[in-house]
């Protein structure tokens, strides 16, 4: 069997299985699930059939979640790989849930929200098998290579984004080096007319003085 889908949207992971992270609170973590995208508000599935447990729930990291225990089961991947045994599925920070209650596949678990360690409304999905960890996308009902197609177009976008911002930074930088440069030169300028004018007043005042019949400076140069 596969998976039923976590949410009735298009799935857009943000933070891929066994990815780590840049946020120092979770230096050396290496992710166990799968985030998705997800507006706040919108309704969680079931995985499979099973029993939802440990509804509303509050963890730290997890913020609210559900538990939802699938018993035994057989997992086949696109690539025709198996995987079985008691698997469990974790849906977390979300804004409410459902009550503890047997719930059968693609019914509604609870709704997404921004709850726990997040920087924004999404949905984090773990499966667990045998207490194992592994990537539900992996065992998802529909190929998911549209959604490995959008990862990379994450990371490419996510690149580019970050030369574009070095590039506006260079940019910025050759600007401030270009207004010092004119900040000097209009110093310099500034100067030169204030030399130019301290001697022109020094000039007139000589002048006044011989003009009033007093005797012209010593070092007075002009006629």
């Amino acid at each position: 069997m596969r998976l039923h889908r976590p949410l009735d949207t298009r799935l857009f992971v943000t933070w891929p299985f066994g990815a780590t992270s840049d946020d120092p609170r979770l230096a050396g973590v290496v992710h166990q699930g799968v985030d998705l995208r997800a507006d706040l508000g919108t309704p969680v599935l079931a995985a499979a059939d099973g029993k939802a447990v440990e509804c509303n729930q509050y963890q730290y990291g997890f913020g609210r979640y559900v538990r939802l225990e699938m018993g035994w089961i057989e997992l086949c991947d696109w690539d025709g790989h198996t995987l079985a045994g008691a698997a469990v599925c974790y849906y977390a920070h979300l804004s409410a849930s459902m009550p503890t209650r047997y719930v059968k596949r693609g019914e509604v678990l609870g709704w997404t929200g921004a709850t726990g360690m997040v920087t924004g409304a999404h949905l984090h999905w773990e499966l667990a098998v045998e207490g194992a960890r592994y990537d539900p996308m992996a065992y998802l009902e529909a190929n998911m290579a549209d959604a490995e197609g959008q990862i990379e177009a994450g990371r490419q976008a996510a690149t580019e984004l970050r030369w574009t911002l070095e590039e506006r930074v260079v940019r910025a930088l050759a600007r401030a080096d270009e207004l010092e440069a004119e900040a000097v030169r209009v110093r310099d300028s500034v100067r030169r007319q204030l030399k130019a004018l301290v001697n022109r007043t020094d000039g007139l005042a000589y002048r006044t003085e011989i003009i009033l019949g007093g005797d012209a400076p010593a070092d007075w140069g002009g006629e």
